[in-house]
């Protein structure tokens, strides 16, 4: 399997471990994927997963993610934690949104809904805030 399955498969099995918590059939799924942000974090960890722990010093010299404050330092922390399970190879943030976008029909037929898919930079609808858990090759799930 390549990696374009794989997120479409892990998406899929989300959905509907999302789906049983909640208990019942959603009229509306949304799917959002990782912010361009998280990727640039996630691909400095995995290409110097020595320094890891030093990241969130250095990222936070740079203005761009300095703005993002304790959204970027919790998502630095929780890199560096799993940081021996991070995958070696990921998908650019605008290819992860495409993946996704190509297997809507296949989505909306699984779940029989309204399916959304959009990037966690841009959200247009996203009543509970639930796109700021996108991370890289694991959308953030959103039902009703």
């Amino acid at each position: 399997l390549d990696l374009q399955e794989t997120l479409v498969q892990n998406t899929e099995a989300d959905i509907a471990e999302v789906i049983k918590l909640i208990g019942k059939k959603p009229k509306k799924i949304c799917v959002y994927t990782a912010p361009k942000w998280k990727h640039e974090l996630y691909t400095r960890a995995v290409s110097n997963k020595k320094e890891a722990g030093k990241m969130i010093g250095e990222v936070m010299k740079d203005e761009k993610y300095k703005k993002l404050g304790k959204d970027c330092v919790n998502y630095c922390q929780a890199l560096v934690k799993r940081i021996g399970k991070l995958s070696e190879t990921t998908l650019p943030p605008e290819d992860e949104l495409e993946v996704l976008k190509d297997a809507h029909d296949f989505l909306v037929k699984a779940f029989e809904c309204e399916v959304k898919i959009e990037s966690a930079d841009k959200p247009t609808y996203d009543p509970q805030g639930k796109s700021r858990n996108a991370d890289v090759l694991k959308p953030a799930i959103y039902l009703e």
